[in-house]
């Protein structure tokens, strides 16, 4: 939210505008023809414009401000869309009308509907229009899940536990995601886009890391590294030490980072809740420990996983969450609410969609069974 007020300002240039993810990743949405107006909220020295859901910046220079009044057209968020390739905006609902912009390759935006031929979209106040035959509607963010790592899966003592990946192959789907242009998100960004306070771009993924296995420091880490991609892990407070012992590929148990490896990875993968003492599951009830407690004993599980953060980096400020075995209880939603958890995540479910319920959110499971194909599509 910007404090000051809407202006009218005048394009005087065709001009490029921007909006920026959580991690700072520069993402260009669309170009502004010259000599259209919009409206636009001063900030230092960047216009800000909103487009659907996104907040753009253009510099100060390529507009200026103008005495005209434009009363601002609703944006009521009805459909998603994509663009595949640069996508030109009108001025109307019909063919013969001017162009007035023209929106990215890549991009994602919401819309007020179909009007004839065209999307509907709102540009500074202004309603756009864009052909449908050159969109698609938007299926969602796919929110990707990985638990623990190992060479040659084929060979490895969890060769039929279909929750651990062979890091070659991770290997392999991440330079897939670096190839075809796809954008890392922070859960930050989803949650934004989410409340509909942030646009997203139309190539993207987040990526999600649950347990913080010792192989996320070891075997993640430098392939995210080395391709500048971001995720996040979900961190099982009371398995997190001072001292971990040397990392064996090929242990026949699950290690857990301590807090030396999760302060380590912290520039590109940011640290949430997987509960303090609650990843326990009950053969006998079928039943996880989550499920099982009380809403003040969760409020407290919660507390003492904050107490973790802060030893890890007392500026983290968690506020996902990933159920344990996916297994929930749907009488903790206020304890969550309450506790400033602002999406918790399931273990399956598909793509998250902008209005997927937010303590319920889905995701998709990578399997060690997963031919790179299937992950493709």
């Amino acid at each position: 939210t910007y404090a000051s007020a809407q202006e009218t300002v005048k394009i005087e240039k065709d001009t490029p505008a921007y909006f920026y993810l959580h991690n700072n990743q520069e993402v260009k949405y669309i170009i502004l023809k010259r000599g259209e107006t919009y409206l636009a909220t001063s900030e230092d020295l960047n216009w800000i414009i909103e487009i659907g859901n996104a907040k753009v910046h253009i510099d100060k220079l390529d507009a200026k401000s103008i005495n005209e009044e434009i009363i601002p057209a609703q944006n009521n968020n009805k459909v998603q869309i994509l663009t595949n390739e640069p996508t030109p905006v009108y001025a109307s609902h019909r063919k013969s009308s001017r162009q007035i912009a023209t929106l990215n390759n890549n991009t994602r935006i919401s819309s007020n509907g179909v009007k004839g031929y065209f999307y509907e979209i709102v540009i500074g106040g202004r309603l756009g229009y864009v052909p449908i035959k050159e969109m698609q509607v938007d299926a969602g963010v796919p929110v990707l899940i990985y638990h623990h790592f190992v060479e040659n899966i084929h060979k490895s003592y969890f060769r039929n536990n279909i929750s651990v990946v062979d890091i070659e192959h991770f290997e392999q789907q991440m330079a897939f995601l670096k190839k075809e242009g796809y954008t890392t998100l922070s859960l930050k960004d989803v949650d934004l886009w989410m409340q509909k306070k942030q646009a997203l771009p139309a190539k993207a993924v987040a990526l999600t890391f649950d347990d913080a296995n010792l192989s996320l420091e070891k075997m993640v880490y430098p392939i995210l590294k080395e391709k500048n991609m971001h995720g996040t892990t979900f961190v099982i407070g009371n398995r997190v030490k001072e001292e971990t012992p040397p990392f064996n590929s090929e242990a026949k148990i699950v290690q857990f980072a301590g807090f030396k490896e999760l302060q380590s990875v912290m520039d590109l993968i940011e640290i949430e809740h997987h509960t303090y003492a609650l990843h326990v599951y009950n053969d006998t009830l079928k039943r996880s420990q989550l499920q099982l407690t009380s809403a003040r004993d969760l409020h407290y599980d919660i507390l003492q996983m904050n107490e973790v953060l802060k030893q890890i980096d007392p500026n983290i400020q968690a506020k996902y969450y990933s159920y344990p075995y996916g297994k929930f209880n749907k009488n903790h939603e206020e304890t969550f609410i309450e506790n400033n958890i602002s999406l918790a995540f399931l273990n399956k479910g598909g793509k998250t969609k902008i209005t997927s319920p937010r303590l319920y959110v889905p995701r998709i499971p990578v399997q060690n069974s997963m031919p790179l194909e299937q992950f493709k599509s």
